[in-house]
């Protein structure tokens, strides 16, 4: 996985919710996300990148990195 965020990710995560300081590290709890705030993190990445993520597949996801991770995993970004 490449070391910096992708610019798009960044750009969305800080636009469509409330974390202001995250790196590909930030686990989504400590950046105080709640079940909500994570669905609604996947509504905006299903709908910028017209895509559907699998309930079971955002569920593993811990932290932003895990999130580029699966972009870049499935030639998203």
């Amino acid at each position: 996985m490449e070391k910096n965020m992708n610019e798009k990710l960044k750009k969305l995560i800080s636009e469509n919710t409330k974390v202001e300081n995250f790196n590909l590290d930030s686990d989504f709890d400590d950046l105080g996300m709640d079940s909500l705030d994570k669905i609604t993190f996947v509504i905006y990445l299903e709908e910028e990148f017209k895509i559907e993520i699998a309930d079971e597949t955002f569920s593993e996801w811990k932290t932003i990195g895990d999130v580029q991770e699966y972009l870049e995993k499935e030639k998203i970004i």
